[in-house]
């Protein structure tokens, strides 16, 4: 908890600018939707026509962990150990098992 107060912090800059990227990216998908009214901290609420928690194991396959669904809205969120390119990671493999462009 020390650490996350006194060293982590400093770094919430980082998350907020990755959750904006995610967001961004995100409403690039077809059937995608963020909540952009809710952009002020590390995480992303997204809608989509798609049933989300069907990315769960295709997604863990590839060591990507999700959580927070609820039917067609997720909730994701970032932090120390997501960077811009995990971010991009994870659009390649949400457009590949949705057969998005």
């Amino acid at each position: 908890g020390l650490i996350s107060l006194r060293e982590m912090t400093k770094r919430l800059t980082i998350d907020h600018d990755n959750a904006n990227y995610l967001a961004k990216q995100l409403n690039t998908l077809e059937g995608f939707e963020v909540n952009m009214d809710a952009r002020d901290i590390n995480m992303v609420f997204v809608k989509s026509d798609y049933e989300l928690v069907t990315l769960k194991n295709p997604l863990e396959e590839k060591g990507i962990l999700l959580g927070g669904y609820k039917g067609n809205h997720m909730r994701m969120v970032t932090h120390n150990d997501i960077d811009k390119e995990d971010i991009d990671t994870l659009i390649e493999a949400i457009k590949h098992e949705f057969g998005l462009t």
